[in-house]
């Protein structure tokens, strides 16, 4: 029988991340690419092209329709190629936009990243993200790795006489539905304000309706807001908040909540409490999963380190994909990103990497498969996962975007 006919599917969309001539286009705010913003690059892309971003400081951007590749070229804690936010938007199914070592800074209490009414599937990789991170309206196709977000705190009178406060910002909220994947991700959510009159509630780390797959991440809630006076404190937020409806998987997570604020006042104020790791329906996967940590950036024909962490003795694979899909399947504790071999959406490179030693993790050398003479980019999805006495478990999913060596 083949692996595709054990799944229990959740829900399935596939999509090819490049057109057969897809072409680089470099963006540098100095002026030695071809435009010195992304949107103009956007404009001018087609279909499954990649834009390479030099390090510097760029405007808003939004993609709409379109299938791309926006990475920057430099790690986004070294010589972040810096934004002020983006909005991708209308993906058909079938279209997919991967965004990879980009740092978003938007100021005041706005969103880093919104993902718009997505049937498309959207893959973020890697990057840094500050104020509110990402809000999903109606994306069913949304995986998010080795991220960074922290949340903006509240703003807090100087003393108990300021009452004018604010909520801390959370990093990934959704409304409608929308299913999301998140992988070995750092989310720190905002504080609430302290106030006289009034406090703010801490911001959970991720509160988004309709399914949510949290693996080997650390979410946690922001702190609630203190009051003095005639005021009253807040609550703590989750780390993983699940609203009325809404519900999904976790594996391998260190969620915590917030603390409760705390009152001075001359008054009776409810019961405060700290908020939890998770709230709301959720079902916790025993089996551990396999971590996986390589270059989202290289040149074809190279050799770059991948690293694989999980339980001694495990046995690990790597799926390495130039299609991406979203399949949650319970009985692989998982989601299925980069879709298998003899699954029926094509062919794949699977590989045995070996076995994880005492130590935890495992060192091996990956080569860069080569592009065809007519590409100067592609975008690869690669996902770890490991076979045991229980079947397969499915482990973290990475980007990987090849380049020419001409750049």
């Amino acid at each position: 029988m083949k692996l595709w006919q054990f799944a229990v599917v959740f829900s399935a969309s596939l999509v090819a991340s490049n057109e057969a001539f897809a072409g680089v286009i470099v963006v540098d705010a100095a002026g030695s690419g071809s435009f010195t913003q992304i949107q103009p690059a956007v404009l001018a892309a087609l279909e499954g092209d990649t834009i390479l971003i030099k390090p510097g400081n760029y405007a808003t951007f939004d993609v709409s329709a379109k299938s791309l590749t926006i990475i920057g070229q430099q790690d986004p804690d070294v010589a972040a190629s810096q934004v002020i936010s983006a909005d991708v938007r209308n993906l058909a199914d079938g279209q997919v936009v991967t965004l990879a070592r980009l740092r978003f800074a938007p100021s005041g209490f706005t969103r880093a990243l919104e993902i718009d009414d997505c049937e498309g599937a959207v893959r973020v990789s890697q990057c840094v993200m500050l104020g509110w991170g990402v809000e999903l309206d109606d994306s069913i196709d949304v995986a998010v790795t080795g991220c960074t977000m922290y949340g903006t705190d509240g703003w807090s009178g100087y003393t108990c006489l300021f009452d004018n406060v604010g909520p801390g910002l959370p990093c990934i909220t959704g409304v409608g539905n929308n299913q999301l994947a998140l992988y070995e991700s750092v989310l720190q959510a905002g504080n609430g304000g302290n106030g006289g009159d009034s406090s703010y509630p801490g911001a959970h780390a991720v509160d988004v309706s309709g399914f949510v797959f949290a693996s080997r991440s650390n979410l946690q809630g922001g702190d609630g807001g203190d009051a003095c006076y005639y005021g009253c404190a807040s609550n703590g937020g989750d780390g993983l908040h699940f609203s009325s409806g809404s519900g999904g998987w976790i594996s391998d997570c260190m969620s915590g909540g917030g603390t409760a604020g705390t009152n001075e006042n001359w008054k009776e104020c409810p019961t405060t409490a700290a908020g939890s790791g998770h709230s709301g329906v959720a079902f916790t996967f025993q089996a551990a999963s396999i971590g996986l940590s390589i270059p989202s950036i290289a040149t074809e024909g190279t050799f770059v380190q991948v690293t694989f962490t999980g339980p001694p003795g495990a046995k690990v694979f790597l799926n390495d994909e130039l299609t991406t899909t979203f399949v949650a399947l319970a009985s692989w504790r998982g989601v299925l990103i980069s879709p298998f071999p003899e699954s029926p959406f094509g062919a794949a490179r699977t590989r045995r990497f070996g076995t994880i030693p005492a130590s935890g993790t495992l060192t091996a050398s990956y080569r860069v498969p080569m592009l065809l003479p007519s590409e100067q980019a592609q975008t690869r999805f690669l996902q770890a996962y490991r076979i045991g006495a229980n079947g397969i478990t499915l482990g973290t999913f990475r980007t990987l975007t090849v380049l020419d060596s001409a750049f």
